[in-house]
């Protein structure tokens, strides 16, 4: 695993569990969980590219 990956996969769990526990409107905060995914997604691309890079 890459530091870029790791640091990724640290950001996208952060993202996401922030975005969860804002309950102080009803909702979620939707854009933060998105960034959170799309990090996550993107650690989990750039591990498959690493590993399939001569």
């Amino acid at each position: 695993m890459t530091l870029v990956t790791a640091v990724l996969l640290v950001l996208g769990v952060l993202l996401v569990g922030i975005g969860m526990l804002d309950e102080s409107s009803g909702d979620r905060d939707l854009p933060v969980m998105a960034l959170g995914v799309l990090a996550l997604i993107a650690g989990g691309v750039l591990q498959v590219w690493s590993r399939r890079r001569p």
